[in-house]
């Protein structure tokens, strides 16, 4: 699942944007968000939470 999270934010997530992952990856928000703070925790992606369900990627490396 971890995988597909990264291809998912490196092929629709350019910096800035607000991307649906969790319907991307066909997932429950709350499983995306939790590898979302695993991955920030390791300093390799940096996002906010949006309105709607969305994340803003800000950083991802």
């Amino acid at each position: 699942m971890c995988r597909r999270l990264i291809n998912t934010l490196r092929a629709k997530a350019p910096p800035g944007t607000a991307v649906d992952l969790a319907g991307a990856l066909g997932e429950p928000r709350l499983v995306v968000e939790v590898l979302l703070d695993g991955l920030r925790d390791e300093g390799r992606v940096v996002f906010t939470n949006v309105p709607g369900g969305l994340f803003r990627i800000h950083r991802f490396g």
